[in-house]
């Protein structure tokens, strides 16, 4: 998707745990938000080893269009994601 035609703004929804991901992507899109999905490193393997596996992580980028980012990329690599408006860590730090 080419996001820079795109009137909507981009959400980058940061998971730190792998649990309602799929909910929390669809209020942010039922608000007018493009999804970028973004799961650390520990939630990608909850989802993997634990939860649904590949087939959800590809369920999550089919829904969100974007790779579902769970490394980190160094400067020099061009990003896959789109700029964000705005970042919502979900669930919050304690």
């Amino acid at each position: 998707m080419d996001y820079s035609r795109d009137p909507n703004p981009v959400r980058h929804l940061l998971r730190r745990a792998a649990r309602h991901v799929t909910t929390g992507i669809k209020a942010a899109q039922a608000r007018g938000w493009n999804v970028a999905l973004v799961l650390t490193p520990a939630a990608h393997r909850w989802s993997v080893e634990e939860a649904g596996g590949e087939a959800e992580l590809d369920a999550w980028r089919d829904l969100t269009g974007p790779p579902v980012r769970h490394t980190y990329k160094l400067p020099s690599q061009s990003d896959v994601l789109p700029d964000p408006d705005a970042l919502l860590v979900a669930p919050p730090p304690r």
